[in-house]
C-alpha cells in the first residue's frame, strides 16, 4: 500500500529514441501510482536521427516540456535507445587473466558494430543463469552525446541505464508483485513504432534480451502480425529454452539482430520453467496494482482515469 501524496519532487523518465521523445513523471498515490505528467512528440520527419540537429530537437523539446509547469523539478532517469546498445549472451568466461571486462571484450570485439577499441567502449554485463551472461556495449562517444542533451537542456541527470534492464525493473515494481512472481519466468515486450524490444526475465532479472524490426508502423500489415506474435516465433512450451528464442527470432527480417551488427541472438540456453511450469506472456497474469493517468488532459495525453496495464517503454 503506498502513502499519500508526498511534497517533494519525483524523477522524470526520458526515453530518447531515434523516431520519439517521450517523458512521463510518476508519484504516489494512496493504493496506485498517479502520471503527473507525460508528454509524448514524434521527430519531425525532416530531421535525421542522430544528426546535430536531432540533438537539438531533443533539446528544445526537453526544455519545452520541462518549463510547462506540468513537470515538477528538473531530476531525471534515461535509458540509452535499443539500436546504440550493443547485446550479446555468452557464457561466462572459465579463465581470464586480468578483468572479466578484458575477457568479455575479446569475445565481442569482432561483432562490435562499431570501430572496436577497447578504450572507447563501455561495457556492462548481467550475470543470468546457468554460468551465461549478458553482456551490452556502447560507445563511449554515444554516452557524451546523450549526457550533452540533457546538460544543454537543463536537466539533471540522476542516471542513465539500458532498456532491457529497465523493462525488467519496471515490470517488477508495478507488476510482479505477488511471491510467485519472484520465480516465474515473463516475457516483456516493448512495441516501438519501429522496432519491438524482447525482454525474458526472471522477475527483475533478465535472462534474455533482443529488438526485432517490426514496430507499430509494420503492424498494420496481418502478415507482419503473424510474423511477431505467431506460435513459430517464441518458444511457448514448458522450458524456457532462450537459445530455440534466439534461432526463431533470426528467422525474422534483416536487422533482427545479428543481421544489423546491432544486437546478437548468439548464446546458450538459459532460464527454466515459471512457477507453474510454463513462459508466461504477462498478459494472463493478476496485477495486484496498476498506473492510473491523472486528472490532467492535454492535447496529445490520454485522459482523466485510463489505467496503463503494459509494461512502461522503458522509462
Amino acid at each position: 500500500m503506498f502513502g499519500l501524496l508526498k511534497k517533494r519532487s519525483h524523477l522524470i523518465g526520458v526515453d530518447l529514441g531515434n523516431d520519439c521523445l517521450k517523458l512521463a513523471q510518476l508519484t504516489n498515490g494512496t493504493e496506485e501510482a498517479l502520471l503527473l505528467a507525460g508528454q509524448y512528440v514524434n521527430r519531425p520527419a525532416e530531421i535525421v536521427a542522430g544528426t546535430a540537429r536531432w540533438q537539438r530537437w531533443a533539446v528544445d523539446v526537453m526544455r519545452e516540456a520541462t518549463a510547462n509547469g506540468h513537470f515538477k523539478g528538473k531530476e531525471v532517469v534515461a535509458a540509452l535507445p535499443a539500436n546504440e546498445v550493443y547485446v550479446d549472451h555468452l557464457r561466462w568466461p572459465k579463465k581470464f587473466d586480468g578483468k572479466i571486462e578484458d575477457a568479455i571484450f575479446a569475445k565481442i570485439k569482432q561483432k562490435l558494430p562499431f570501430e572496436p577499441i577497447q578504450k572507447n567502449t563501455m561495457i556492462k554485463y548481467i550475470p543470468t543463469e546457468q554460468d551465461n551472461v549478458m553482456v551490452l556495449a556502447t560507445e563511449r562517444a554515444v554516452i557524451d552525446r546523450h549526457l550533452a542533451i540533457y546538460e544543454r537542456a537543463g536537466l539533471a541527470l540522476s542516471s542513465i541505464g539500458v532498456w532491457p534492464v529497465a523493462l525488467a525493473t519496471c515490470y517488477a515494481h508495478f507488476f510482479g508483485r505477488r511471491k510467485t512472481d519472484l520465480d516465474a519466468i515473463v516475457m516483456l515486450l516493448d512495441i516501438q513504432p519501429d522496432c519491438t524490444n524482447m525482454v525474458i526475465s526472471r522477475h527483475k532479472n533478465p535472462l534474455y534480451a533482443c529488438s526485432v524490426p517490426i514496430g507499430a508502423k509494420l503492424l498494420k500489415e496481418e502478415p507482419m502480425v503473424g510474423r511477431l506474435v505467431g506460435a513459430d516465433r517464441w518458444p511457448t512450451a514448458v522450458s524456457c529454452d532462450l537459445q530455440e528464442c534466439a534461432d526463431r527470432a533470426s528467422d525474422l527480417p534483416v536487422g533482427a539482430g545479428g543481421g544489423t551488427g546491432h544486437l546478437s541472438h548468439r548464446g546458450p540456453a538459459v532460464g527454466g520453467p515459471g512457477a507453474d511450469g510454463r513462459l508466461h506472456g504477462g498478459h494472463d497474469c493478476e496485477r495486484p496494482r496498476s498506473i492510473r493517468l491523472g486528472p490532467q488532459k492535454r492535447q496529445g495525453q490520454l485522459g482523466p482515469g485510463v489505467r496503463s496495464e503494459p509494461v512502461l517503454n522503458g522509462v
